[in-house]
């Protein structure tokens, strides 16, 4: 619709993520496939900077992008009342059984944990399905871990949340997979810090964005050891990270996740867009009465002044305009006097 111009009217797209390329041939392939609506969209909407900064590379122009965020109701995802107890020890994973979400390698780093303090309880809860359901059983059966893991299924949001409240550490192993396949910015994220957990994440895409100040939190993508080390940190000194990490996570979601402001900035963003695609049909017109009346004379018009500023004009008003000529020649003054 964008390519054949059926869509009148002020248009929008939000990119939450895009494959990643690995070689020339996939980044033309992918800049193609983005041109046309790099170039007749109205706005962009970015989730994160990372992402912005994606689409720039592809060849979009950085002034019709906004980074507008995915948001959670922190007034709903809050932190526990009460201070949970240290024993079970619970990791929590939550998400589709995806490759991507890479709960493969957060199985076995568990696993590295788990035998490491035998003499611990600690569990490691998962939420969700997906096409990768059995071989993430398996996965756990060829551990012994049946007792150690439990799988959820996709549950309700209100479970979710209490399963958060109740847990202690969230992890998100995200990858990128051999297609090319990648994470935007995970909502979960930003529902386990609302709880006020501490998150381990690999840096991976838009995660470092909001796990900033948590360096020591972000893994490398695929390692087990390092997944593996982080979540031991977090066993042996818990009370101490939750009580500055988790908070600051809490604090960040509050923010700039929030759902509530998300959601009045998108109405102005809205609005903008409007005003954007007005302005833009108005100098368009004004560009085709410029080409009917002066094509042999003028290359361009640039409008300067009380107009650029979009004040209201009159016929006492005095317009502005910055006229770039095809010829070395003077343009006559009559043909000036011709655009009224």
């Amino acid at each position: 619709m964008l390519k054949y111009g059926e869509l009148k009217c002020p248009t929008i797209s939000v990119f939450h993520d895009i494959p990643k390329s690995f070689g020339k041939k996939d980044f033309e392939s992918l800049r193609k496939k983005y041109e046309i609506v790099f170039r007749n969209v109205t706005m962009i909407l970015a989730i994160s900077e990372f992402t912005k900064k994606e689409l720039i590379n592809l060849g979009c122009s950085k002034f019709k992008i906004l980074v507008h965020h995915m948001g959670v109701d922190t007034e709903i995802f809050r932190p526990p009342k009460v201070e949970i107890p240290l024993s079970p020890f619970r990791f929590i994973m939550i998400g589709r059984f995806v490759e991507k979400k890479g709960f493969l390698y957060g199985i076995k780093a568990f696993h590295r944990v788990l035998k490491k303090h035998p003499n611990r309880q600690i569990k490691l809860l998962i939420i969700g399905d997906g096409i990768l359901n059995n071989v993430l059983y398996q996965e756990v059966k060829r551990l012994k871990l049946e007792e150690d893991v439990v799988f959820f299924g996709k549950l309700p949001q209100q479970k979710v949340i209490k399963l958060l409240q109740v847990s202690h550490c969230l992890v998100c192993p995200s990858i990128t997979t051999h297609k090319g396949e990648r994470e935007g910015l995970p909502v979960v994220i930003m529902e386990a810090a609302a709880c006020g957990l501490p998150v381990i994440g690999t840096n991976h895409t838009a995660i470092p964005e909001i796990l900033r100040g948590n360096q020591k939190m972000l893994v490398k993508e695929k390692s087990v050891q390092d997944l593996a080390g982080t979540m031991e940190r977090v066993l042996k000194n818990y009370r101490n990270i939750r009580n500055t990490l988790g908070k600051r996570n809490r604090q960040l979601v509050v923010q700039e996740y929030n759902i509530r402001k998300l959601i009045k900035r998108l109405l102005d963003i809205f609005e903008l867009t409007e005003e954007i695609y007005r302005y833009k049909t108005s100098l368009k017109k004004f560009s085709q009465y410029i080409a009917k009346h002066l094509s042999d004379e003028i290359s361009s018009v640039l409008l300067v002044g009380s107009i650029a500023r979009h004040e209201v004009l009159t016929r006492e008003s005095d317009v502005d305009l910055i006229v770039v000529f095809k010829y070395k020649n003077f343009i006559p003054f009559d043909a000036l006097l011709r655009l009224n």
